[in-house]
């Protein structure tokens, strides 16, 4: 289990799994090879994320195309009808296969390569140093067994067994799971821009004398009495005072009915104000 991670004000991107690992420009953490998150703090453009996931799909389309081939022209003496006889004649489909996958694996598949060798650099092995080690073994064995075939036990007439559709199609979904996983990031971090959004600014800080002053909200501290007003959102997490009211607390909790709020009971930040009431004060 490990302990969120909060990024620092000043980081643009960070690794929601690592924590100290924080850059200004996006790219992969080096310990663990995940992207590196958008912190939702940092002013500037999101747009980067959005293209992470754009090239992500590019190269899954990308693989899926040279896979797929792979994979038919491998088991293709399986299709029902064909009685054990490959969809080509030897020595074309071990030769296309080893050509299609050696596509697959070095192209589009080649930044989770960059990956798992990073890991190795940095002595922090991950998942990306265990889909590498087993692509490039499949690979590297099936290559060799299509180049030097009496070395090689033959396991049936065809000759070696040959593993090129295995190292394809395991990389083509590895770069599925990495562009469903830049989908969820996106739209997690997207949901939570919104809600800051939301966040009231500044806040209504009545004074021990009875006047009220509006000021912004990293100057509210500990023991201040804030009001607010029907239809505004509470700006901090506190305690109600005064007052009662209907409180929405739907961006919180998902519950869409508003929960009745008296004097003693806890408030809380991005929380609406519901019904038109009197002035009510919450103390924090």
């Amino acid at each position: 289990h490990h302990a969120p991670v909060t990024p620092s004000a000043s980081a643009a991107w960070f690794c929601p799994m690592c924590p100290g690992v924080e850059s200004d420009s996006p790219g992969d953490c080096p310990k663990c090879g995940m992207a590196l998150e958008r912190n939702p703090q940092a002013p500037g453009d999101v747009s980067a994320v959005s293209a992470e996931s754009h090239a992500l799909l590019r190269k899954l389309l990308f693989a899926a195309a040279l896979a797929l081939p792979v994979f038919i022209l491998a088991m293709g003496e399986m299709i029902p009808g064909r009685h054990g006889r490959p969809l080509l004649p030897d020595p074309w489909s071990p030769w296309l296969q080893c050509l299609l996958a050696s596509l697959t694996i070095f192209i589009p598949g080649r930044f989770l390569l960059v990956r798992a060798w990073n890991s190795l650099r940095h002595r922090s092995l991950n998942m990306f140093t265990l889909t590498s080690l087993g692509t490039l073994a499949a690979w590297t064995f099936s290559t060799a067994a299509l180049l030097f075939p009496h070395l090689f036990p033959h396991s049936s007439h065809h000759g070696p067994a040959l593993y090129f559709e295995s190292a394809a199609v395991i990389t083509a979904f590895v770069i599925l799971g990495q562009w469903m996983e830049s989908l969820a990031r996106q739209r997690t971090g997207s949901a939570i821009a919104a809600l800051m959004r939301l966040s009231a600014k500044s806040a209504h800080r009545l004074a021990p004398d009875g006047s009220e002053s509006d000021v912004p909200i990293e100057s509210v501290s500990v023991g201040d009495l804030l009001v607010v007003r029907p239809g505004e959102t509470i700006p901090v997490d506190g305690a109600l005072t005064t007052g009662s009211s209907s409180i929405d607390e739907s961006m919180l909790t998902g519950e869409p009915i508003p929960v009745a709020k008296s004097p003693g009971d806890p408030v809380s930040g991005l929380s609406l104000i519901h019904i038109s009431e009197p002035t009510r004060q919450a103390e924090i």
